[in-house]
């Protein structure tokens, strides 16, 4: 077996306490005691229990990458070996130092984690952050601690990095320090063995279970029925049609008929071929055995060979089958039958292959099949018409017999006709001619002949998929190219006993494999991993469940089951419908929440309503962690993450709070709720040692933030007071003191934190006065404004916070969004909105998100339509003075250009239509190389666009793509909503004088060409340049005079 070739299934470790690994001796109150106070003897039991965890998925990892390499498989995280963008492969493959590693490495670690004397400093302000329950525990520290730089240092001289070139150096300075967040999960600073282990132990289960299709082939439970009839196994499972039925033959030789709903509807025993004198004798005669059957469909027969040498031919065109034919005195016993005729030509030729158990295939070729298979005598006589082999030429008119010798040393197991290619493949379990495919016609083309050391047991062929899957008693399963006989494709190993049949599902591209113990699994045929596993649970009490040779039978569409027999009982298993499995790639499988940004690890963290929260690798849109059923059974209504970026907080509709380690997903924390109502908003205050929640609930709920307490209790004694009537959608966090909550009646209020007071109250629309004082500004003009409700529910809030350090009195500060309408509101000047503007895309859409640049010159908008807006707020809604200055600077940037704006909106700077269902959060991720948005949608999907609308690619997808490489964008994203209609505002609309690119910190787009249409653009070409920025050599003279005489007016 070469080993380069094999991918191997790993089970998932049971999850453990996160500082607690098999064969340690640790006790609940001090997880870091052992690894520091163990012996060389405890340490090595603790190594050889961590290669038995790690190794296989290391050796899994490994031989990945010699696969990929060799371009003989195509990762789950690397490029189509296809596709012409091969020559990006190398930088979409980011380093990741953990999968440098191999079971020498870790021998090496847990030596020096296990010797190494932490810095003295360092490690008592470790005990100073543990505690004082642990300040006792000093000489138990002397080893076995690391700080980030020891760290650091001990992996670059594990790994040689003074040898690497200079871009690998870089990587590995930038991913050390990430490496290090991680494994440390209780974020003191300090790591020890354990930690490294369980993180190891969890990153590459992680990897396996990334690298498996989300969806199930099977649904899980079968139906089973049982064969009372039979006193044997069964040995083939046929179909009929005309009606539809199921046909078993057992052993003995008992045929069953079935209903499509698997209801008997007749049994039909098989005449025996015992001769006058065993009939008449008293001797006990030999029994016989059927060991093959096969449909003949075109003429409504059905061929059945026995062990005792014969093939017999039932007649199923009748409700009650009757044998018509029987072919005796073979010589050897038919093991295996294969039946081929023209489905275009039912008349014409066909031929029934038999395997015999001396090695030998033989065929019949039936000439005419629907006139008669073999001649029929003037006589009727009672049963079948017996017809012997040595006589088969007096029915040369209607079939002849042919043979290819003897193609196996052993049985043959398994024979399959291909007319596409006029091939023969048959199997035996003979370790020299394990596999032989060859011409129907010996001397066209050469025979190839595939060699297995144990044989094989069966196969199948896709012509297709142009592969050959094999399985035996050696538990695994081989793909093969049909014309390369020296090393299988893949090996894929999982089962745990004899494989005794599968199937390949073309239509899926998956193979079902079935094993002796009663395991059922379904393998990715291009991706070589499995994807499901099912133990099929006959009722059988304890014992072993006995089979057939053939037990499988594969119906594929419109009906999409898999038959399996064993013993007495017959099972169905429903396959997921195509559509479901070949459904478009999405995210997740339901509707996205939220998608977060973490600057800190350099990741994205979408969560649905699956209660699954995703982690992905920004650089390249791979996958590398995810945490199933977060909240149970319950959706995840609300996400946020802490300010320092180590923690995520999640909330559900059941008023449950999670916290959750960023770097690994453990969970650290619960809040407990007062109430089982859905929450809506979490703000993390580390510098208060806060957690404050809202939601349907109408309070204000406040946690105080404990590291070392895992079940958090709520004060409910807000000292303000439940001043909501109604539930509050929305909170907002400005600091360093400023809370702003909206409610479903449109109120908003805003809070001092440190007083827990209500500052202001501002309800929007609840006096004609403030309406005819924004009208009388000129800020609305539009219907939109009049159509709208006056207690509309409040969508989202967002502070300014850049504006909020002026503290200005007229500036504003706070925006809220409700049914589509805008609103500006100052904090220290006058209670009213300072600008009001309609942002969705129609009257009947409305606002769910917004989020903006750090210094709050761009505001971005997602609304319902799916479509993502970016406005140029840096003029919008400022204080006097700034007002006049922008003015004055945008007046000299356009040198009289004017470009009026009669609805009072900011200009637009981009607008394209990004996803099919309302975006529900977007996120500004600012970058050195320029910076991108983030958005999620209720369409499944978490989508990466550049500031101007290119679309970089969507969070998992197959395809990875490289963020420092715009050609990548092409490759990996392509048009997300190629064939939509033109008019779906797939572009990008520029307006305004501004420039994005300059704006958002990168370099500028070249210029494109104009578009053919005034209102919409392509979402492929980048904007045209705008005016250029007035240049800071300009001379600020006149602008200042200026200033200076609007204010003495």
């Amino acid at each position: 077996m070469d080993k380069k070739s094999v991918t191997q299934e790993t089970t998932s470790p049971a999850r453990m306490s996160f500082l607690q690994l098999p064969g340690t001796e640790q006790e609940s109150g001090n997880s870091r005691v052992p690894s520091a106070a163990s012996s060389v003897k405890s340490g090595s039991i603790h190594f050889a229990t961590t290669v038995r965890m790690l190794a296989p998925m290391i050796w899994s990892r490994i031989q990945s990458r010699s696969r990929k390499q060799k371009s003989v498989v195509v990762t789950p995280y690397s490029l189509n070996t296809n596709d012409t963008s091969n020559d990006n492969a190398k930088g979409l493959e980011p380093l990741r130092l953990e999968e440098e590693l191999d079971i020498h490495h870790l021998q090496t670690l847990m030596f020096k984690f296990m010797t190494h004397i932490p810095d003295k400093v360092a490690l008592k302000k470790w005990l100073l952050r543990r505690g004082s329950e642990y300040r006792h525990q000093t000489r138990f520290h002397s080893a076995g601690l690391m700080t980030q730089e020891e760290f650091h240092e001990m992996l670059a001289d594990l790994l040689g990095v003074e040898t690497w070139d200079n871009h690998k150096v870089a990587l590995f300075e930038k991913e050390i320090g990430t490496l290090f967040k991680k494994v440390d999960i209780a974020s003191d600073g300090m790591v020890d063995w354990d930690e490294f282990c369980t993180y190891l132990m969890l990153q590459f289960e992680e990897n396996d279970q990334a690298t498996k299709v989300n969806g199930n082939t099977f649904i899980p439970k079968p139906n089973i029925v049982r064969i009372d009839h039979n006193k044997e196994t069964t040995t083939k499972i046929l179909t009929d049609f005309n009606p539809m039925r199921y046909v078993t033959v057992s052993k003995e030789g008992i045929i069953g008929v079935w209903s499509t709903e698997l209801e008997l509807q007749r049994k039909i025993e098989m005449e025996h071929s015992s001769s006058d004198v065993e009939r008449t004798s008293n001797k006990r005669h030999i029994k016989m055995w059927v060991t093959d059957a096969v449909a003949m469909p075109n003429v409504h027969k059905m061929a059945l060979s026995t062990t005792n040498r014969d093939i017999y031919f039932y007649d199923m065109s009748t409700p009650i089958y009757t044998p018509q034919f029987h072919l005796c005195a073979l010589g050897n016993v038919v093991l295996c039958l294969d039946y081929y005729y023209n489905k275009r030509l039912p008349a014409g030729r066909s031929m029934l292959f038999l395997g015999m158990d001396n090695g030998v295939i033989m065929f019949l070729v039936f000439s005419t099949p629907l006139k008669g298979l073999f001649e029929t005598p003037f006589k009727k006589t009672s049963g079948s018409h017996r017809v012997y082999l040595q006589d088969l030429s007096s029915h040369s008119r209607f079939v002849t017999c042919q043979t290819l010798g003897q193609v196996h040393s052993d049985w043959v197991r398994r024979v399959k006709y291909i007319p596409l290619k006029e091939f023969v493949i048959s199997c035996s379990g003979s370790g020299k001619d394990s596999l032989v495919v060859r011409d129907i016609d010996d001397k066209k083309r050469k025979t190839y002949t595939f060699k297995v050391a144990k044989g094989v047991e069966c196969f199948d062929y896709s012509h297709n998929l142009n592969v050959i899957c094999t399985g035996g008693v050696d538990h695994a399963v081989r793909l093969w190219n049909p014309y390369v006989t020296v090393k299988p494709v893949a090996i894929m190993k999982g089962h745990q006993s004899s494989i005794i049949d599968l199937a390949i599902h073309e239509a899926l591209e998956q193979v079902f494999s079935y094993d002796k113990d009663g395991v059922l699994k379904s393998w990715d045929i291009k991706e070589h991993v499995c994807l499901q596993t099912i133990p099929v649970r006959f009722p059988f009490g304890h014992r072993i469940p006995e089979h057939g040779p053939f037990p499988f039978f594969l119906i594929t569409s419109p009906i999409n089951s898999l038959f399996i027999g064993s013993n007495d009982c017959l099972a169905e298993i429903k396959i997921v419908a195509m559509s479901a499995n070949k459904s478009t790639k999405t995210t997740h499988w339901r509707p996205l929440c939220a998608a977060l940004y973490n600057a800190s690890m350099g990741q994205v963290i979408t969560g649905c309503d699956g209660s699954v929260i995703t982690f992905w690798d920004l650089n390249t849109g791979r996958q590398s962690q995810h945490i199933t059923e977060a909240h149970g059974m319950e959706e995840i209504s609300c996400m946020t993450m802490d300010p320092s970026g180590r923690r995520l907080m999640t909330g559900d509709r059941s008023g449950n709070i999670h916290v959750w380690n960023a770097s690994n997903g453990h969970l650290l924390n619960k809040l407990e709720p007062v109430e089982e109502n859905e929450v809506t908003g979490i703000i993390s205050l580390p510098e208060k040692s806060k957690i404050i929640t809202v939601g349907w609930n109408r309070k204000i709920l406040v946690y105080y933030d404990d590291i070392q307490t895992f079940c958090l209790r709520p004060n409910v004694g807000w000292k303000g007071g439940q001043l909501h009537q109604d539930d509050i959608l929305t909170a907002a966090f400005c600091p360093p003191n400023y809370l702003a909550t909206a409610s479903f009646d449109g109120d908003i209020i805003l809070w001092s934190l440190d007083r827990e007071k209500m500052i202001r109250r501002l309800k929007k629309g609840s006096g004609s006065l403030l309406k005819a004082k924004i009208k009388k500004l000129g800020l609305v003009h539009s219907k939109k404004y009049h159509q709208s409700s006056a207690c509309a529910p409040v969508d989202t809030l967002l502070f300014l916070t850049s504006r909020a350090q002026w503290k200005t009195q007229e500036s504003a500060i706070l925006v809220s969004s409700e049914a589509g309408t805008l609103e500006f509101w100052c904090l220290y000047g006058a209670n009213r909105p300072m600008g009001r503007f309609f942002a969705a895309n129609d009257e009947e859409s409305t606002v769910f998100a917004l989020a903006t640049d750090p210094s709050n010159e761009m505001l971005i908008t997602g609304d319902s339509n799916g479509n993502i807006t970016v406005w140029d707020i840096s003029s919008y809604c400022i204080s006097r003075a700034e007002a006049i200055i922008a003015q004055v600077w945008s007046t000299t940037q356009r040198a009289g250009n004017t470009d009026e704006n009669p609805e009072g909106k900011p200009p637009i700077l981009a607008s394209w239509h990004a996803h099919q269902e309302p975006v529900v959060s977007v996120e500004y991720l600012p970058r050195d190389q320029g910076a991108l948005l983030l958005s999620a949608s209720e369409d499944c999907t978490a989508r990466l666009w550049t500031m101007n609308g290119q679309y970089i690619g969507m969070f998992g997808q197959k395809r990875l793509w490289d963020i420092d490489d715009p050609s990548s964008y092409r490759l990996a994203g392509n048009t997300w909503n190629e064939g939509k209609e033109n008019d779906k505002a797939n572009g990008s609309v520029t307006k305004g004088s501004r420039n994005l690119s300059e704006m958002s910190g990168s370099s500028p787009d070249p210029p494109s060409p104009p578009p053919t249409s005034p209102t919409r653009l392509s979402i492929s070409p980048p904007f045209s340049d705008p005016p250029p920025r007035l240049s800071t050599s300009t001379p600020t003279t006149p602008v200042r005079g200026i200033i200076f005489c609007q204010l003495l007016k």
